[in-house]
C-alpha cells in the first residue's frame, strides 16, 4: 500500500480533483467494426470502429494513428481518397488525409440520426441520410446547397431513404424503400431508376456514369442477384449473384467490371465479371473465406479491402491485389457486436453474447477463456455456482447447457410437433433458480415454465400470456415475478401458482433485488423531445419502480423512483443505482454520463462523463448495458459497438481536514492530524509523507525535525477500495517558534478579547504586530480588541526576532453574534444602557421584561453582573434601566445580556 501512495505521489497526483471519468478498471473485447476507406491510392486504409477512427499501413501491415470518435456512424471518400467524410451522431467531419485531422464540420438542424453518407466523385460535395431528411453540403464552404425530405422529393412522408451514392458530381442515387431515383440536385430533377423487390442498403455505382447496380431478387428463387442498369436509359443490362444476400458489398471497379460476393467450389469470396455489350463471364474467384458484407475498392481500382473473420466473434481486414487475388496484408481485429452481458456471481467471469454465440472473458487476467458458436442466439442464464451457462438456440428452438471449464455440452429441444406452437414454445428469458437445479422459462408465446437442469422434465407450465415479459426469482428462490406491459405477476415458484398481481404500465427492461422481498423495476417510459444544439431531439424516458412483496408473496407497495432515463444497475449496497444515459450539451451534442442515485433517498450522489460510443434506435437509446460487478463497487458498461469497460465506482473520500502548526521547532515533537469523509461510510487508512524522508501511517502522527527549512507534508487518505483524497502543505522548521493565544476562546461581539504571544523562546522576541483582520492594528506583546460585528476573523501576528529575522503566524478567530451592552450611561447619569440585540434575539423582548447582565470571569465561567429591566424596545437594539446592581460590580461594555441568571 505504501508502495501505491508513493507511486501516486511520483506521477503528480492531483489532490482533492475528481476525475472526469471514472476510472476504467477493465477492458474487455475489440470494438466492432463499422467501415473503411482507402487513402494514398491503397497504401493506407481509415477504418472506423465503435470507439474512433483507426489509421493502417498497408505495406507494413501496422496501425500507425488512432483518433477518439465514440460516435462515428460511416466513412466516405471521393473518388482519388483526398476528402474523407466522417459521419457522427448529428453532424459530419470532413478530414484531409494529408494533415490527418478534420477541417471541415458539417451541420444542418434537421439532421438528428445519419444513417449514410456519401462524398462526390472529386470531393466538392458531401450528403448524408438521416431518417426521411436528405442534405448536401459544399465541402469548401460547409454549407447546406441541397435539402429535401421525402415528402417533398415523393409525395411519401412516411417512407425514410435507405441508401445514396454519387454518380457524379451534380448527381445521387438513392434508394426510398423499394425505389431506386436519380436526383440531379442542381436542377432539381428526378427521375426513377426501377422498383426494387425489397429494402437495399447497398447501391454499386459505375465511376465513369454509366452504370448503377442496385440488389434484385432471383426469379427462380435461387438467392439474391445485383442488377446492372444503364443511367441514361434504365435499361437492365447484366445480372449476377449476390451469395451473400441483399446488403452484400458490391463494387464497379473504374474499367467497367463488377466485384459481387461468390460461393464455388473455389471457396467464398468475390467474382470479377465483365461489362459492357458483350458481358464477360466470371474472369476470377477471389477466396476470401466469408461473404464481405463490408469492403472497399482503392482510387485506381488495383486493390480491394474486405473484413474477414478470425472466429465467429472476431474480424480482420483482407487486402488483396485486384488482379491475380493475390493477398497483400491482414490487418487488425475486430468483434462483432455485443447483444448481451452477464456476470458470474463471484465476478470473475464476463458472459458476453453475440450474434455468433457466447464469449467467456476472464476479468482477473484479461483474456477470452473460451468461446461456443451458437447459431441465431437468443437469452443467456448463469448458473448460480458452476461454470455453467444457458443460452438459447435457432431463437430459442433448442437450449444448450454448456460447461465452458470442461468444454462440455447439452442440448434440449423445445421443439414441438405442431408448427404453429413452435415459436410460442421458444425460450425468450430464461433464470436459474438459486440453487442451480432447475430453469425457469418464459416461453415465446407467454407462457411460463419451471424445468429440471439435470433430467429436462417440466415441473410446472403456466398460461400466463405475457410476451417479452422480464422474467426473476427473489433471492430465496420462492417467488417468480414476471414484469410486462401488462402488470406485475407473482407466482409460487415450487408450484407456478399465481399468489398476487398489480396492474401497472412498464415496458420492462431491467430488474435487481435489494433484499428477499424489494424489487427494483426498470422499464421504458413516454416519448420526450426538446432543443439541442439547434436540433430537436427525441428521447424515451424510463420508470423506475420499488415493488414490495409480504412474506407471503403479496405485492404490498409499488414506489416511483425519479432516477433519470437510462440504462442502470443497482450495486451491492441495495440502495445506490448507476445509470448510463444520454446527456446532450450545446458543447458536446452526443454526451453520456454515468450517474450515481441513492434510491433510498431518491437523489443523485454523483456523476462522470462517459467517453463511450453511442447508438441510437430512433430514440436516443443507448445500444448497451450496465452490470454490477460483485464484490465491490464496480460497473460492467457494455456498448454494443465497442469494448466492454469495468469502471470503479467508488468515491474518494473527500472534506479531507489536516491539522499543521505553521511553524514547529527543531528537535521538538510535534503532532500531525488528518481528518476526511467517506461518501460510503467505510475506514479510511491515512499515510503521511513528512518531507523529510519520513513516512508515518496513522490519523494523527508525531515527529520531530532535525534541522531548519521548509518541508512539504503529504496526506493520502485511502478507502476500502483504494479511492484516495490528497493534501499537501508546508511545514517551517525554524529555532525560534512564533504562536500566540487568546482569551476567550469563543467570543461574542463587543467582548474584550486578549491577544498575547506566547513564541518561544521569549526571551529571543523583540516586537509583536497585531493584525486583527478588522482594519484594525496594534502593537505589543499582549493587547485588547474588541470586535463590533460577527463573523470569523483571521488574526496576524508578526513576530520580529532579536537577531532581525521576521515570522507570522495566524490563527482564526470567530465571533458570535449575541446580545451585549452597546453603551453605558456617563457618570451621575441616570442608569440607562444600549443594548445590542443579535438576529436571534430581536422581536423577543418587550416593555417591562426582566433581564440579566453576565460577564465572563478568567475561569472562562459566566457571572451576574445586574439585573435590569427593559424599556424602550427597538428594532436591532433596546434601552434597558439597571435594577439592580451585585456589590463591586458595574455593568460594561461587551457584558452579555440573557434573560435567565446563570
Amino acid at each position: 500500500m505504501r508502495t501505491l501512495m508513493l507511486a501516486m505521489w511520483t506521477v503528480g497526483l492531483m489532490w482533492g480533483a475528481w476525475a472526469t471519468e471514472p476510472a476504467v478498471l477493465v477492458r474487455l473485447a475489440n470494438p466492432a467494426l463499422l467501415g473503411f476507406v482507402f487513402l494514398d491510392g491503397g497504401q493506407r486504409l481509415l477504418v472506423a470502429t465503435g470507439e474512433g477512427l483507426e489509421l493502417w499501413d498497408v505495406e507494413k501491415g501496422q496501425r500507425t494513428g488512432f483518433w477518439s470518435r465514440p460516435t462515428v456512424r460511416a466513412l466516405a471518400a471521393d473518388r482519388e481518397g483526398s476528402v474523407v467524410a466522417v459521419a457522427l451522431d448529428q453532424e459530419v467531419e470532413v478530414w484531409d488525409p494529408r494533415l490527418l485531422r478534420p477541417v471541415q464540420r458539417l451541420t444542418h438542424p434537421r439532421v438528428q440520426r445519419i444513417t449514410a453518407l456519401a462524398v462526390s466523385p472529386f470531393g466538392r460535395y458531401a450528403a448524408a441520410l438521416a431518417g426521411v431528411n436528405l442534405v448536401v453540403w459544399a465541402v469548401p464552404t460547409g454549407d447546406p446547397v441541397y435539402f429535401n425530405d421525402t415528402e417533398g422529393l415523393l409525395g411519401k412522408p412516411t417512407l425514410s431513404f435507405d441508401a445514396l451514392a454519387f454518380l457524379s458530381e451534380r448527381e445521387l442515387v438513392l434508394v426510398v424503400d423499394t425505389e431506386a431515383f436519380l436526383l440531379d440536385f442542381w436542377a432539381r430533377r428526378l427521375k426513377p431508376l426501377g422498383s426494387l423487390p425489397f429494402r437495399a442498403e447497398r447501391i454499386a455505382v459505375d465511376p465513369q456514369r454509366r452504370w448503377v447496380g442496385l440488389p434484385a431478387s432471383d426469379p427462380h428463387g435461387v438467392g439474391y442477384l445485383l442488377s446492372v442498369r444503364e443511367v441514361d436509359t434504365g435499361r437492365e443490362v447484366a445480372t449476377f449473384p449476390l451469395s451473400g444476400g441483399s446488403d452484400a458489398w458490391v463494387a464497379i471497379t473504374p474499367d467497367g467490371r463488377v466485384l459481387s460476393p461468390a460461393r464455388t467450389r473455389a471457396g467464398t469470396g468475390l467474382h470479377l465479371f465483365g461489362l459492357g455489350p458483350a458481358p464477360l463471364p466470371c474472369c476470377f474467384t477471389c477466396s476470401t473465406g466469408h461473404f464481405p458484407r463490408l469492403g472497399a475498392l482503392s482510387p485506381d481500382g488495383t486493390r480491394i479491402a474486405v473484413e474477414e473473420p478470425i472466429s465467429p466473434f472476431l474480424s480482420r481486414l483482407g487486402v488483396y491485389a485486384l488482379e491475380g487475388c493475390t493477398p497483400l496484408a491482414r490487418l487488425g481485429r475486430w468483434s462483432v457486436p455485443t447483444e448481451a452481458v452477464a456476470l458470474t456471481p463471484e465476478g470473475r467471469w464476463a458472459l458476453r453474447l453475440t450474434a455468433a454465440g457466447v464469449e467467456v472473458w476472464d476479468l482477473k487476467d484479461l483474456v477470452l477463456r473460451n468461446t461456443l458458436e451458437v447459431p441465431w442466439a437468443t437469452g443467456l442464464a448463469v448458473h448460480p455456482s458452476a461454470p455453467l451457462v444457458a443460452v438459447g438456440q435457432f431463437y430459442g428452438e433448442q437450449i444448450l447447457f454448456w460447461d465452458w471449464q470442461e468444454n462440455r455440452i447439452a442440448r434440449l429441444s423445445l421443439e414441438q410437433p405442431d408448427p404453429q406452437a413452435s415459436f410460442a414454445n421458444r425460450a425468450a428469458r430464461m433464470v436459474f433458480t438459486p440453487d442451480g437445479t432447475k430453469l425457469a422459462i418464459c416461453h415465446g408465446g407467454g407462457d411460463l415454465s419451471l424445468m429440471e437442469v439435470a433430467t429436462g422434465r417440466t415441473v410446472w407450465r403456466v398460461a400466463a400470456q405475457q410476451i417479452g415479459s422480464a422474467l426473476t426469482l427473489s433471492p430465496d428462490g420462492q417467488l417468480l415475478v414476471t414484469v410486462g406491459s401488462n402488470g406485475i405477476f407473482v407466482r409460487d415458484l415450487a408450484t407456478g401458482r399465481l399468489l398476487d398481481q398489480r396492474h401497472t404500465y412498464v415496458f420492462p427492461r431491467e430488474h435487481f433485488w435489494s433484499g428477499p422481498r424489494t424489487l427494483l423495476v426498470a422499464g421504458l417510459g413516454p416519448i420526450i423531445g426538446r432543443f439541442v444544439a439547434g436540433t430537436w431531439v427525441t428521447q424515451r424516458t424510463s420508470v423506475w419502480l420499488w415493488v414490495h412483496f409480504s412474506a407471503e408473496g403479496r405485492i404490498v407497495q409499488v414506489r416511483s423512483l425519479s432516477a433519470p432515463p437510462g440504462l442502470g444497475a443497482l450495486l451491492e449496497d441495495g440502495r445506490t443505482l448507476a445509470v448510463w444515459k444520454f446527456e446532450p450539451s450545446l458543447e458536446d451534442p452526443h454526451r453520456s454520463v454515468l450517474v450515481l442515485w441513492d434510491a433510498q433517498e431518491d437523489r443523485e450522489v454523483h456523476r462522470w462523463f462517459l467517453d463511450l460510443a453511442l447508438r441510437d434506435e430512433g430514440f436516443w437509446e443507448l445500444k448497451g448495458g450496465v452490470a454490477p460487478v460483485p464484490g465491490a463497487r464496480r460497473v460492467l458498461v457494455w456498448n454494443a459497438y465497442s469494448s466492454l469497460r469495468v469502471y470503479s465506482v467508488n468515491l474518494p473520500p473527500r472534506d479531507l481536514r489536516v491539522l499543521l502548526p505553521t511553524a514547529v521547532l527543531v528537535q521538538e515533537p510535534v503532532e500531525l492530524c488528518a481528518k476526511a469523509v467517506d461518501p460510503e461510510g467505510g475506514r479510511l487508512r491515512y499515510y503521511w509523507d513528512l518531507g523529510d524522508g519520513a513516512r508515518a501511517e496513522g490519523e494523527c502522527v508525531r515527529h520531530t525535525y532535525a534541522q531548519e527549512g521548509e518541508y512539504p507534508v503529504r496526506v493520502l487518505a485511502l478507502d476500502d477500495a483504494g479511492d484516495a483524497a490528497g493534501w499537501m502543505g508546508t511545514v517551517t522548521v525554524v529555532r525560534t517558534h512564533p504562536e500566540f493565544a487568546f482569551f476567550p476562546q469563543a467570543p461574542g461581539v463587543l467582548e474584550e478579547i486578549k491577544f498575547y504571544d506566547t513564541s518561544r523562546p521569549a526571551e529571543w522576541v523583540s516586537q509583536v504586530l497585531w493584525d486583527f483582520g478588522d482594519g484594525h492594528r496594534a502593537e505589543g506583546r499582549e493587547v485588547v480588541h474588541r470586535y463590533t460585528r460577527p463573523g470569523t476573523y483571521t488574526v496576524w501576528a508578526t513576530v520580529r526576532w532579536v537577531d532581525g529575522r521576521e515570522l507570522r503566524v495566524r490563527r482564526e478567530v470567530g465571533v458570535a453574534d449575541v446580545s451585549c451592552v452597546e453603551s453605558v450611561p456617563a457618570p451621575g447619569a441616570p442608569r440607562f444602557y444600549r443594548v445590542r440585540l443579535s438576529q436571534e434575539d430581536r422581536g423577543r423582548f418587550h416593555f417591562g421584561d426582566v433581564v440579566w447582565i453576565v460577564r465572563r470571569d478568567p475561569t472562562d465561567r459566566w457571572i451576574p453582573v445586574g439585573r435590569a429591566v427593559v424599556f424602550t424596545p427597538q428594532a436591532d437594539g433596546m434601552w434597558v434601566v439597571l435594577a439592580e446592581a451585585l456589590p463591586g460590580l458595574e455593568p460594561r461594555i461587551g457584558d452579555r445580556v440573557v434573560r435567565d441568571r446563570p
